[in-house]
């Protein structure tokens, strides 16, 4: 017989917070357990399941799923499924399956493991209490999803990922310039997304050279491991859908325009959210959409939200712009012709929110906004203004308002988030400086007869012979020592384009001057590049250079180092852009110092003055390099090929001229509104408020280090700010995520810290073990029942004392995020044996000190010997926590509703006046707030632990 029969109600004890469950199916090994109450679906090993039954017994009160109450006088067995007998409140006889049980109820265990002898020590129930405290803290956060991720807290980015990922399924472009962080903003979107239950499952598309650069960020920047598609890794999957294989998936869009069953696959797979990077490559119009455009729009229509990710999002023309738009809203976005009518008419917006920052306002400015923003709220606003009597900061608030309702009028600033250098400070200069050498003769020969990539990297295209040996005859490789004697006390971070000419240089290097600098490619895993990128981090011990490949430096910053040699150019300024930027980004403390080496007379100079002189890209990043590289890119490589001088001077006049028209009517078409509309300085600020006052390294810490003795993980202090974790011998659980090698890993609780130091795991509230950690402890028993000693004068010798922890239990699906209305709001009770709650009186943190431990045999003899007095005083307990509830669950409600019921209306009068605002927003909004209430008003108490305490 099986041991699970379908409509049995069982418990999971490893996830009590999903409430009660029912058996839905059973084989020989697995069963299926539905979890109404939280919406959630879990199959288990029949050998393994951490599942208990829920069997009451007589004198029991259970509550029906209707909400009604019953006192049960027997139960009946029926093939296998419960039949409860008994009495309603009203005394009338009635029975009740078990099939019918409420969902909500919870399995309370403290009082039964304590009054059956099953007693844990008192550091367990210390722990589980401050476990609980800390939770109850992290549910009432307002940056939930925001505050884990190895980063600098960057107001523009925390802004555009607080405001995306608070909507359900978000679909937004995102589109700062290059070195902003728009890999950042997106990582930290689908963090929040997942971290909330917004999302499940994602797809991000990338080019194929930044696929390893995503790996990695979204890896070591935010803890989400994600799985990487191609077509090897899809074949393992014969007569599956290769998609369906994982949750989280990189794949390139070559690989899905390529392979047009593998691209139906992914879109039947189902996802929540969809990543596009470098989205201004999809080709669009009108007639003929590009194939890669047209992959991509059918996995959009078939994904709840779509990210959008461009440099430049009108560099290839409104139209491209207008495409883009279309993806994310094609209802929206239907006619090209609308869309240009409708953007002519935010001129007078963009130009009031400039009169709003003025000292004063005419007349004529007041009734231009009173015509503008015809609402009573704006209206009155507006009277403050002009009225004599009010002060500044009423004025300055006055005009924040009005900003802000202006901003929400611009339809496409709610879809499209641009910051630019010009509203972000923080980047330092980009000195070039070029280093001219003699073309040895081992290079004519490959350089004459081989194409672009002979000319701008030729140690690559040698003989075999002369792979390893091309060092001895390269001028560079002395004017690479040369450099590293003259700047051997700041670091140097060299970029070349194969791992192949990383390792020649980096043993070349060992070879005559004894430097073991680290070769950076990607041949290393990803460990070994932690490692390497560790040791170069590190200002005193550290080597002066790291020699990186193209591939292998994806996804890595280096802002500590100041100087930057390019050994070899790449043929295309994105990359170009791409090496800059591991130095050039927010937090760079120097001007940076680029280096370039190369050959005269040869292609490398030609690619070299096309770069500088034709984009300026050394100096800046240069917004129209994409558009002008696709315009002449094939002009330039036939004049370094062919080595005319003539078509090389005309290409480089002709991107001059462009280059000139294009940033013109690029600045010209600067949208200031969607600048503005990108970071409201004020909200931002905030969130970097919040974070920073949430961060706290040393308490963290301090939590850690007693749950790990508890669990038994070695912690080895590495420094003053790092440990290294090791799982011990007698670990309880085997399933923290790290600890599943001897070698284990090496973390930080500091954010800066962290920032610098990559070999380092980032620990905040928010990471994958600590959250792990804290889950195993709360829906465990662990701690939950302990009885010690107190030795003290104040009371006489024998008193028995009841220690009582509860929680309000609220079995919600977590994107509804409740504990920010109802917190599992930790409640303690101290009660004497009169039953009188001295808590108030004797907190936790000033008694746990004082109390001292029991052998285990005369705690246990002390419960039997005072079992009933327990009973009574945990039942008592019980009672005052229930008393709390009412309480507790009205203001929740009220809570819920200040906050979401001001957000639905706004949002429904927004979109009366901004298009972009979508129905399904607005429908998923208001069933948010219905399921709210319901949960809210399901919520329950959970007695969490109890601890007997005896004085002596």
């Amino acid at each position: 017989m099986l041991p699970y029969i379908p409509g049995q109600r069982w418990i999971s004890d490893a996830e009590t917070d999903l409430g009660l469950g029912t058996i839905l199916t059973c084989d020989e090994r697995s069963v299926t357990v539905l979890f109404p109450a939280s919406g959630e679906t879990r199959v288990y090993s029949v050998r393994t399941a951490p599942l208990t039954r829920v069997a009451f017994a007589e004198g029991d009160q259970i509550e029906h799923h209707e909400g009604w109450l019953m006192t049960v006088d027997s139960v009946e067995d029926d093939n296998g499924l419960l039949i409860y007998l008994g009495r309603r409140a009203d005394g009338s006889e009635t029975e009740m399956g078990e099939s019918l049980l409420s969902n909500h109820i919870r399995f309370q265990k403290a009082k039964d493991r304590l009054l059956t002898g099953q007693i844990d020590r008192n550091d367990w129930f210390n722990l589980r209490y401050r476990t609980l405290q800390k939770k109850d803290q992290q549910s009432r956060s307002a940056i939930q999803g925001l505050s884990g991720a190895r980063m600098a807290l960057i107001p523009h980015q925390l802004y555009i990922a607080n405001t995306v990922a608070s909507r359900y399924a978000p679909r937004v472009l995102l589109a700062d310039e290059v070195g902003l962080g728009k890999t950042v903003e997106a990582g930290l979107i689908l963090h929040q997304q997942l971290l909330t239950g917004r999302a499940d499952r994602i797809l991000i598309i990338v080019p194929e050279s930044l696929q390893n650069q995503w790996l990695v960020e979204m890896l070591r920047r935010f803890n989400l491991q994600f799985s990487l598609y191609d077509y090897e890794r899809c074949a393992q999957y014969p007569g599956k859908n290769a998609f369906e294989q994982a949750q989280l998936v990189i794949c390139s869009l070559e690989l899905l325009t390529d392979h047009p069953e593998l691209h139906q696959q992914a879109v039947s797979a189902e996802w929540d959210m969809l990543v596009v990077d470098e989205a201004h490559h999809l080709e669009w119009n009108e007639e003929a959409p590009g194939a890669a455009y047209s992959c991509v729009e059918s996995l959009a229509q078939d994904t709840p939200g779509l990210l959008l990710l461009t440099a430049t999002p009108e560099q290839l023309g409104k139209s491209s712009h207008f495409a883009r738009l279309r993806l994310l809203d094609p209802e929206r976005y239907n006619s090209f012709a609308e869309f240009e009518q409708e953007e002519a008419q935010y001129q007078p917006i963009a130009e009031a929110l400039d009169k709003l920052e003025q000292d004063s306002l005419s007349a004529g400015d007041i009734s231009a906004l009173r015509d503008l923003l015809p609402e009573s709220d704006a209206q009155a606003l507006l009277d403050l203004l002009t009225q004599t009597e009010s002060d500044e900061e009423q004025k300055t608030s006055a005009r924040q308002q009005l900003q802000n309702q202006l901003l929400d009028r611009h339809g496409t600033g709610r879809v499209l988030f641009r910051n630019t250098r010009d509203t972000v400070t923080g980047f330092k200069q980009r000195e070039l400086h070029t280093h001219a050498l003699e073309l040895p003769s081992q290079y004519r020969a490959p350089m004459n007869q081989g194409g672009l990539k002979a000319h701008l990297s030729p140690e690559s295209t040698l003989p075999g012979i002369l792979q390893d040996t091309w060092c001895e005859f390269d001028p560079r490789f002395n004017w690479l020592l040369d450099h590293i004697r003259d700047y051997g006390d700041e670091k140097t971070l060299l970029i070349c384009h194969s791992a192949g000419s990383a390792m020649t240089l980096s043993n070349a290097l060992k070879e005559a001057t004894g430097i073991h600098a680290p070769a950076f490619h990607e041949g290393l895993s990803i460990l070994e590049r932690d490692r390497a990128a560790a040791w170069f981090a590190d200002h005193d011990a550290g080597p002066p250079v790291l020699i990186c490949s193209e591939i292998g430096s994806e996804g890595r910053n280096f802002q500590f180092a100041r100087h930057l040699v390019l050994f070899d150019l790449p043929a295309n300024p994105d990359l170009l852009e791409q090496r800059i930027g591991r130095l050039d980004r927010i937090g760079q403390q120097h001007d940076i110092q680029i280096h370039v080496p190369y050959f005269t007379d040869t292609g490398q100079e030609s690619m070299l003055q096309w770069y500088d002189q034709g984009l300026n890209a050394f100096a800046a990043p240069c917004p129209a390099a994409s558009a002008l590289f696709a315009e002449f890119g094939e002009t330039l490589e036939k004049a370094i090929v062919s080595g005319k001088d003539d078509l090389l001077k005309q290409t480089l006049n002709e991107t001059t001229e462009r280059k000139t028209i294009l940033n013109a009517a690029m600045q010209a078409g600067r949208d200031k509104l969607l600048e503005r509309n990108a970071c409201r300085p004020d909200i931002a600020a905030s969130l970097v408020d919040d974070i920073e006052q949430q961060d706290d390294p040393d308490a963290l810490f301090k939590w850690l280090e007693d749950a790990m003795n508890v669990f038994g993980v070695n912690s080895e202090e590495t420094s003053a700010v790092s440990w290294h974790l090791t799982p011990g011998e007698h670990m309880l659980n085997g399933d923290l995520p790290g600890l599943d090698s001897e070698e284990g890993f090496s973390m930080t609780t500091y954010r800066d810290v962290a920032l610098v130091r990559e070999e380092l795991q980032f620990f905040s509230h928010e990471h994958p073990f600590v959250l792990a950690l804290q889950d195993q402890i709360i829906n465990s028993e662990l701690g939950n029942s302990a009885v010690s000693l107190f030795k003290t004068k104040a009371l006489p010798e024998g008193t028995l004392l009841l220690e009582v922890i509860a929680s309000v239990n609220c079995s919600a699906p977590k994107h509804l995020h409740i504990g920010r209305y109802l917190p599992p709001g930790t409640l303690r009770f101290l009660l004497d044996e009169r039953g009188n709650n001295l808590a108030a009186k004797v907190g936790f943190d000033g008694l746990a000190p004082k109390l001292s431990k029991l052998k285990k045999a005369t705690a246990r003899e002390v419960v039997k010997l005072r079992q009933e007095q327990i009973r009574t005083l945990a039942d008592k307990a019980e009672e005052l926590a229930n008393d709390h509830l009412p309480t507790l669950i009205e203001d929740a409600q009220l809570k819920m509703q200040s906050l979401l019921y001001p957000e639905l209306q706004r949002i429904k009068a927004l979109k009366e006046v901004n298009p972009s605002v979508r129905d399904i927003e607005v429908k998923a909004l208001e069933m948010e707030y219905l399921a709210a209430a319901d949960a809210i008003e399901n919520a329950r108490i959970t007695i969490e632990g109890i601890r007997v305490i005896v004085t002596a």
